[in-house]
């Protein structure tokens, strides 16, 4: 968060020094101008100096409006395919094409969509490679990959240790939009192989908590935060995955509220160990102040496109984001009774293996100040 700021303070110190030139220059054309520009009334120059200063401005507004953005803290989808090897027989297409994450300190992991686990790559740097190096790495080099290429103003890799020696880049363009390319290092054929571009998914919105200061609130070394909800009051419901790397991870959500300056943990659902579990659909409840009630739906399962539960006699349908893992929210009514939930997929079957959990009502309680994950909710 620290990082975003102080990048957005140093483009309006460059776009306020364009204007200050911008202005004294125009100062000293306007001095040699004609006489029937010198006016006396002070404002006429007033209205001169406001004139170019608004244009300054605009202009520093439409200089890559997103070029000081970061591209780590994010997950991501391939939005577009821009270049594959030709020589493989093998593609992918926007529908097979792997996700990615990028921790808020630079861990990359991908997943495939027929995969189950995120997996974890090693840590991204930063890589200085000339442009005509980068070029050679495609064969043959399309225009459009130059142009994108001569467009790169930040270039992250991360190494493996495969037989192909297998490497990522993620390369930041001018315009703030991000690609990532995977090839191969070997000496004998050092190529890329795809070059993408990504797609944010998993919008933080307006919540300024990192990934690991979201960890230490719920006190886990590493958590990534891939859904955020946010209501009114500075509340926000954040769906994270604890330590993220094998099966036995944790999934679950949290309410945070920011109040005062900072923000607080107010409360949370965990599932323990069940974080990656293939077709695990978990169920819990957050409670916010003013007795508030969210039900939260956590689903790693691909085929889940549609929730249906029943309040008191009365259906009610969610449809569900197709992007694992996924979280839904719902709020409940003020005179809480039991609620059952079911789970289905896109052609209208019921999804099997899972048991309907019933909502238990509880009253809400204050946190006290050292309230550790291990007293939260959890569901098994």
């Amino acid at each position: 968060m620290l990082e975003k700021i102080f990048l957005q303070v140093l483009n309006m110190s460059f776009t306020a020094g364009f204007v200050i030139i911008f202005v004294l220059i125009a100062r000293l054309f306007l001095k040699k101008s004609p006489s029937v520009l010198n006016y006396k009334k002070p404002a006429f120059w007033v209205v001169i100096i406001t004139m170019f200063v608004v244009v300054g401005l605009c202009l520093g507004l439409m200089m890559n409006p997103k070029s000081s953005t970061t591209f780590n803290g994010s997950s991501y989808r391939v939005e577009k395919i821009l270049y594959e090897a030709p020589m493989y027989s093998f593609s992918f297409t926007l529908d097979t094409a792997p996700q990615f994450f990028i921790t808020s300190d630079y861990q990359l992991y991908s997943k495939q969509v027929t995969d189950e686990d995120w997996v974890m790559h090693d840590g991204l740097y930063r890589h200085k490679i000339a442009r005509q190096d980068l070029y050679a790495l495609f064969n043959p080099l399309y225009n459009n990959v130059r142009e994108k290429i001569d467009q790169s103003k930040l270039i992250y890799r991360a190494d493996t240790n495969d037989d192909n020696q297998t490497f990522y880049l993620v390369i930041q363009l001018k315009s703030g939009n991000v690609l990532l390319a995977i090839g191969y290092d070997n000496e004998d054929n050092r190529h890329i192989r795809w070059l993408f571009r990504l797609e944010e998914i998993g919008d933080r919105s307006g919540f300024g908590l990192t990934d690991q200061e979201v960890a230490r609130m719920l006190g886990y070394s590493s958590v990534y935060c891939f859904s955020t909800y946010e209501m009114d009051n500075g509340l926000y419901i954040i769906g994270f995955l604890a330590d993220g790397k094998t099966e036995h991870s944790d999934i679950g959500a949290g309410l945070f509220q920011f109040r005062d300056g900072k923000y607080q943990l107010i409360s949370q659902t965990i599932h323990k160990g069940q974080a990656l579990e293939q077709d695990r659909i978990a169920q819990g409840m957050l409670n916010a102040p003013s007795n508030k009630y969210y039900d939260i739906i956590l689903s790693n399962n691909e085929n889940l496109a549609e929730i249906r539960h029943t309040l008191n006699g009365k259906a009610t349908s969610e449809k569900v984001d197709r992007v694992n893992p996924n979280m839904t929210v719902i709020e409940l009514p003020e005179a809480l009774s039991d609620t059952t939930y079911t789970f289905y997929d896109a052609a209208g079957q019921q999804i099997h293996g899972y048991i309907p959990k019933t909502t238990n009502v509880e009253p809400f309680a204050d946190y006290p100040e050292d309230y550790s994950p291990e007293q939260g909710e959890i569901i098994s």
